[in-house]
């Protein structure tokens, strides 16, 4: 996806405190959240409407940075600025955050 880190773990070890419990609810948090969040990206797409679009990519991106998931929220980032523009032909973004929520749902099961 990119060479920014899929998941900056110091960062989420600061916001825990280290808490393994704590980090393991945190992150099940985060992960639902996206999937409703990335659902309203693509309603917004499909609606051609960038208030909407933006609203969803500005969640997704602060979620992403909260728990420092670096390469998704950046994507998140990029969705946000074409959809100040007015742009919502950003299909593309979707399906590499998509594509990053995979990647990092695959990191996370492996740690």
């Amino acid at each position: 996806m990119s060479t920014l880190p899929i998941l900056d773990r110091f960062h989420l070890d600061d916001m825990t405190g280290g808490d393994q419990v704590f980090e393991r609810e945190l992150l099940q948090l985060f992960l639902t959240d996206i999937q409703t969040q990335l659902a309203g990206i693509e309603l917004a797409l499909n609606q051609n409407n960038p208030t909407e679009l933006q609203r969803h990519a500005h969640q997704v991106k602060g979620s992403c940075f909260n728990v420092g998931a670096i390469a998704l929220g950046t994507l998140a980032a990029h969705l946000e600025v074409q959809a100040q523009t007015g742009t919502t032909q950003t299909w593309g973004l979707l399906a590499q955050m998509k594509m990053g929520l995979a990647e990092l749902q695959t990191h996370l099961a492996r740690v």
